[in-house]
């Protein structure tokens, strides 16, 4: 009896036997990986040229990590320059509210005078040459308004000086009229003689 196939596939081939799969590494000749034959290489995705592309061309987003920590820098260095602006402006008052006329100021303290000037020309400078920050001019700005917190504080102690001057002339021009009065009522009874009390 003859041997029915049980497989429709089985029909096409004489001895029965199913087709066996092809190895894709075996060409006609021998295998790929002889010497001249380099392997296969399998690509993925489409090639595409993202030079010509338009995104290609906008800025990269900026890393937040990175961005959080230049603002942090920037955010020290405005307050150093806060607190910079604070400790030369109190060292400015002190030397302001200073009675020591110049005759006797010594070396030391013109130098100290100097180096603060010195000093808060340095730091309107460089608040004006710091191009982080959006308000132009701040340095000067700040050292101009200080100037003329301190003119205006000037102007008040010249008045209250002038104000005591004027009340001294005022107090000795009284006192000279008691004293001249005085004089003439002492001259009076010495040129009169005989006339006793």
């Amino acid at each position: 009896m003859p041997i029915q196939p049980q497989h429709p596939a089985d029909t096409l081939f004489k001895d029965g036997m199913t087709p066996k799969p092809i190895d894709p590494n075996k060409i006609a000749g021998g295998f790929r990986n002889e010497a001249n034959i380099p392997p296969a290489k399998k690509q993925l995705g489409l090639k595409i040229d993202n030079q010509k592309s338009i995104t290609a061309s906008l800025p990269k987003r900026p890393d937040l990590a990175a961005g959080q920590k230049q603002a942090e820098a920037i955010n020290n260095e405005l307050n150093e320059y806060s607190a910079k602006a604070s400790e030369l402006s109190l060292a400015f008052k002190k030397v302001m509210e200073d009675q020591t006329v110049p005759q006797n100021k010594s070396p030391i303290a013109k130098d100290a005078e100097r180096e603060l000037i010195g000093k808060l020309v340095a730091l309107g400078t460089a608040m004006n040459n710091d191009r982080r920050d959006p308000q132009e001019g701040q340095g000067s700005m700040g050292v101009i308004t200080m100037l003329l917190h301190f003119t205006l504080f000037q102007r008040d102690r010249i008045n209250v000086l002038e104000y005591n001057l004027d009340q001294l002339y005022q107090n000795q021009s009284k006192l000279n009229k008691k004293l001249a009065d005085q004089e003439k009522l002492i001259k009076e009874l010495i040129d009169k003689p005989g006339k006793t009390g």
